[in-house]
């Protein structure tokens, strides 16, 4: 499971693949069903075929772990991991074509998240972030605005204005604005994300 990880992070797609089945034919075993290690396994293997180009296989094992996490989570032990693969289900369905069938799950996974985490947290950003854009593709501007702005200013207070995250939420926010019209904002906050970018990777060196 570790290696499917730590190689999907490293965006070696096909080795992520290859350990993560490895990994899952030991947990199709009864006695490993329902446990926490399984629904780690599917949604490894989902994100993994999301980002090989799969969407139905990417949404069938996405569904799987979100069951499996669901049947764990009987007294909210497991909120955020739940928040957590709704919100890519809900990525991967939108990405498919069907993003009014993806915001209620991403607005659940924005109601348990900030429950679980608070209204300061990246990961509380993350979904707000990922609401917007899906309202972006839905064409509720005013949604996906005020979507967008709330992730931001999450992400700026939570990871600082030059984390990669805060970065790509900034140019996410400015699909807005082309679709406002409004091109020199757009283009401004385009400007403005390359810019943190860059010296956030100058810092890390």
């Amino acid at each position: 499971i570790y290696m499917g990880f730590t190689r999907l992070h490293m965006h070696a797609v096909g080795e992520a693949l290859t350990a993560i089945k490895l990994a899952l034919r030991i947990f199709t075993v009864d006695a490993y069903l329902d446990t926490y290690a399984r629904g780690l396994c599917l949604r490894i293997l989902g994100m993994a075929l999301f980002y090989a180009g799969d969407l139905s296989g990417a949404t069938s094992n996405l569904k799987s772990a979100l069951s499996v996490f669901e049947k764990l989570n009987t007294e909210g032990k497991y909120d955020e991991v739940v928040a957590s693969c709704l919100t890519e289900l809900g990525s991967v369905i939108a990405e498919g074509g069907r993003p009014k069938e993806a915001i209620p799950m991403m607005k659940r996974a924005l109601r348990m998240m900030r429950k679980t985490m608070g209204d300061k947290n990246a990961s509380t950003a993350n979904c707000w972030n990922n609401l917007g854009s899906t309202y972006t593709r839905c064409g509720s501007i005013v949604k996906a605005n005020m979507c967008l702005n709330n992730a931001y200013l999450v992400f700026k207070k939570s990871l600082g204005k030059y984390h990669f995250e805060t970065a790509a939420c900034l140019m996410n926010w400015r699909i807005i604005d082309l679709h406002r019209g409004d091109n020199k904002t757009a283009r401004d906050k385009l400007e403005k994300a390359l810019e943190r970018l860059i010296k956030g990777c100058d810092r890390l060196n």
